[in-house]
């Protein structure tokens, strides 16, 4: 029985100066990469690894939904992480409240949670 581990995710990154649309940002869920170590992941790490995706010419992103295999029901989730990655700019990360999604609606349903405008301030060297 598979079971929804994280909604589909929409929204548009802009520049938080000009207010123009972001094109080329790398959009990821989860926290990012932290670890350290020079040496290059290992087969596991690259299997739970979630995507990434690039906005479009509109700075527009869509990250699809996340299923599981469970035998047990879902617990359900509180909150999205994600994370702003583009050149020339500071990284933005984000913790999305996700509680008002419905919760009469069945764990199995696709989800969609809008974030709206992201902003993304250059880089100051």
């Amino acid at each position: 029985m598979g079971s929804l581990a994280s909604p589909r995710i929409t929204g548009r990154v802009l520049d938080s100066q000009t207010r123009q649309p972001l094109p080329g940002v790398l959009v990821s869920r989860g926290r990012p990469d932290t670890t350290t170590s020079s040496s290059p992941p290992k087969g596991g790490e690259l299997l739970t690894r979630k995507p990434e995706i690039l906005t479009g010419a509109d700075g527009s992103f869509v990250l699809g939904s996340e299923h599981v295999l469970s035998l047990l029901p879902w617990g359900g989730w509180s909150y999205l992480h994600l994370t702003f990655e583009r050149a020339g700019y500071e990284r933005f990360v984000t913790n999305i409240s996700i509680s008002q999604l419905p919760t009469n609606t069945p764990p199995s349903s696709d989800h969609v949670v809008n974030t709206g405008d992201i902003l993304l301030h250059p880089r100051i060297n």
